[in-house]
C-alpha cells in the first residue's frame, strides 16, 4: 500500500509499518505520527515523535503491522515469586 493509504490506516488506529521497520510500526495519534515497538511481551509499546522520510513518503510496500509472539507456552515453566520451581503433585512429566 501506499504512504497515504497507510496513514489513512494508522490514523484508525492500525498499526503499519514497512519492511525495514523489524519489529517497529506507525500510528496516528493527535494528529502526529508516531513509531515504536512493544516492550517484550507486554501490551505495552516504547513511542516516539517521527517525520518519515522521502522515501518513506514515496514508498509502495507499506503493510499492516503483524506482531509475531514466541509460542504462547513461552516461560510457562518458570518458577514465579514463592514457587520452588518443582512442579504440582497432580502433574505429569
Amino acid at each position: 500500500m501506499t504512504f497515504d493509504e497507510a496513514l489513512e490506516l494508522g490514523s484508525r488506529g492500525v498499526r503499519v509499518c514497512r519492511p525495514g521497520f523489524g519489529e517497529e510500526f506507525c500510528l496516528v495519534q493527535e494528529g502526529r505520527i508516531v513509531r515504536g515497538g512493544f516492550m517484550g511481551e507486554a501490551s505495552l509499546a516504547r513511542m516516539r515523535f517521527w517525520e518519515p522520510s522521502a522515501e518513506d513518503r514515496q514508498a509502495p510496500d507499506w503493510r499492516r503491522f503483524r506482531r509475531e509472539l514466541p509460542d504462547e507456552w513461552e516461560g510457562c515453566d518458570m518458577p514465579t515469586a514463592g514457587q520452588t520451581g518443582r512442579p504440582d503433585a497432580g502433574t505429569a512429566r
